[in-house]
């Protein structure tokens, strides 16, 4: 009978050593889990800011080539505003110079024949 109950109290021991090994295990499992838990919320974050910053970036990109576009339309209109005003400078040049060659024509004096 003695033999039984040291053989009954060895393998309670065991028992309890493999019950505490078992939650020591458990214990350091829900650890792990809590730092995935962790590092998944950190990087969750991380991808909302990346997904933000990528959003500000295309709008950005977006208002660049809006402006970039009025820029071109402008320096298009100054381009045809300076042909514009060649133009109207050449052709006040020529009236110029027909008006004065009507000026001198008509203000010499009539050729006498002799």
């Amino acid at each position: 009978m003695e033999e039984f109950q040291n053989y009954k109290e060895e393998t309670d021991r065991a028992l309890n050593t493999f019950k505490k090994q078992i939650e020591q295990r458990d214990s350091h499992i829900q650890s792990l889990t809590d730092k995935i838990d962790e590092i998944n919320g950190y990087a969750t974050e991380a991808g909302i800011h990346y997904q933000g910053l990528l959003e500000k970036a295309d709008k950005h990109a977006q208002q660049l080539t809006e402006q970039i576009t009025l820029l071109n339309q402008l320096l298009q209109e100054k381009d045809r505003a300076i042909a514009n005003l060649v133009e109207n400078k050449n052709t006040s040049t020529q009236s110029v110079v027909v008006s004065n060659q009507q000026t001198a024509i008509s203000s010499s004096p009539p050729k006498q024949n002799i």
